[in-house]
């Protein structure tokens, strides 16, 4: 109280101990606010780790999205080639001469003997169909393919009103000799004549 209010007063009467306490109580005051500043800057530091660490996240977050789009970018354009790749390989290795009608007779191995497609048309209607001659197997008694060679056989998917549509029937029945042989030709010609006057599921 003494010291607040100014007035001197002495330590057991010796003014230099009262001089004494007088510079500790100084110095103390003194120091206080320069804790406080340090618990000052410490909270801004942690408030700017706290704001890189957000920048950082949001930089990850972005990196990675940006790698998903291109990822997926990438995975079409490999869909993309692997279609062209594969149209390539149906006609041969050959580019399409635009008339799908010849294209279809590319649509053949010289290797493969049993099996030619072609396509028919136009009718008298102006339509255009595939036309598959190929081998049937033999059968023996126990219903197994004998060894032997079978006979020629013929058949054929539905008229179509262009030639596009009826390549694509080509194309079909020759995936269908590459899977199965005559049997799958078979059941695909089926499917697609279902498919052409709207029967089946």
């Amino acid at each position: 109280q003494a010291l607040a209010s100014g007035r001197k007063f002495t330590h057991h009467g010796c003014p230099c101990a009262c001089a004494a306490l007088m510079r500790r109580h100084d110095s103390r005051s003194r120091g206080m606010p320069q804790t406080t500043r340090r618990g000052d800057s410490r909270g801004r530091g942690r408030g700017d780790c706290e704001e890189r660490r957000d920048d950082d996240g949001d930089r990850r977050r972005d990196d990675r999205g940006s790698r998903r789009r291109e990822d997926v970018r990438t995975d079409r354009r490999d869909d993309r080639r692997d279609r062209s790749r594969d149209r390539r390989n149906e006609r041969g290795g050959r580019r399409g001469s635009g008339d799908p009608q010849k294209d279809a007779e590319d649509l053949n191995d010289p290797n493969e003997p049993d099996f030619h497609i072609i396509i028919e048309g136009p009718n008298a209607t102006h339509c255009f169909r595939a036309s598959v001659e190929m081998v049937k197997p033999e059968k023996t008694f126990a219903g197994k393919a004998s060894s032997g060679r079978g006979s020629k056989m013929r058949v054929t998917a539905a008229w179509q009103g262009d030639k596009k549509t009826a390549y694509r029937d080509a194309v079909d029945l020759t995936k269908a000799w590459k899977r199965g042989g005559f049997d799958e030709v078979y059941r695909m010609k089926t499917e697609l004549r279902d498919k052409r006057f709207g029967r089946g599921g």
